[in-house]
């Protein structure tokens, strides 16, 4: 998708960037973003052979209506809600705040992040805002792919280097995803790693689900995803756990997770 405009008069690169002297560093140019906000408000973009195309489309998403307007009360449906860990919701909200704010300010994230939205969140409504926040800013940006996608096309031996290549990445962790999904685009989050590039998951995962991509929300990193999780309430024989203070005498301050997690990876 075009990033850069052929009418631009600041003479900006085909990034649609621009050297702040003052700041030291690239900024998104004020002609092409203004273009860009325009065309995602009208939900298009332009091609690199300046036709419209459907943002929604473009950035892997089925459903045209999905508005790129975030609200993090739409995410979880209100008959949804009792059945949550209230405690919960807030942290998952001010770690969604904070990359919502990177973005909009056109940098790049300096950890990965994975967000758990509970078994019925709409992770849709998630990610559509935030690509099109990014893009809007000129950050390359690329399709919204499912963890079972990116492994099929993996196995298919299909060129992949356009997911190293971009600047922010959307993953969709699958339920039930095997081990081998999950070491693969733990793979990916590294190889982009490398490169300086975070790697975001979301997924209606239990945590203990998707311990493979995950590393400690007090040590952020681009290599292991930091978690946020909605968690489900709790009860006798509840598995999954919301934050070190609910998982008891068996907990491994070493591991971040208990014995009993163990048994099950």
């Amino acid at each position: 998708m075009k990033l850069h405009f052929e009418d631009c008069p600041y003479g900006c690169n085909v990034n649609g960037m621009l050297f702040d002297r003052g700041l030291k560093k690239m900024v998104s140019c004020p002609h092409c973003e203004s273009r860009r906000r325009e065309l995602a408000s009208e939900g298009s973009i332009e091609d690199n052979e300046g036709n419209q195309q459907s943002l929604h489309k473009e950035l892997g998403f089925s459903d045209e209506y999905l508005t790129s307007y975030f609200s993090f009360d739409s995410l979880i449906s209100k008959s949804e809600r009792p059945l949550l860990e209230s405690s919960s919701l807030e942290p998952v909200e001010e770690a969604i705040s904070l990359l919502r704010g990177t973005l909009s300010r056109g940098d790049l994230p300096e950890k990965s992040y994975c967000f758990g939205l509970a078994r019925k969140g709409s992770v849709d409504k998630l990610a559509f805002p935030l690509l099109v926040s990014a893009y809007e800013k000129g950050g390359k940006v690329g399709k919204f792919i499912s963890s079972r996608m990116y492994y099929s096309l993996y196995m298919k031996d299909k060129d992949l280097q356009e997911y190293y290549d971009l600047d922010i990445l959307f993953i969709l962790v699958n339920s039930g995803s095997s081990y081998r999904e999950l070491m693969c685009i733990r793979g990916l989050m590294e190889a982009r790693a490398v490169c300086g590039k975070a790697t975001i998951f979301v997924t209606n995962n239990d945590i203990d689900e998707v311990l493979l991509l995950l590393g400690s929300v007090e040590e952020p990193s681009l290599y292991l995803a930091s978690p946020y999780f909605i968690e489900r309430s709790k009860t006798a024989n509840s598995h999954s756990y919301a934050s070190d203070a609910l998982r008891g005498n068996n907990y491994s301050p070493d591991l971040g997770i208990s014995m009993e997690d163990m048994q099950d990876i």
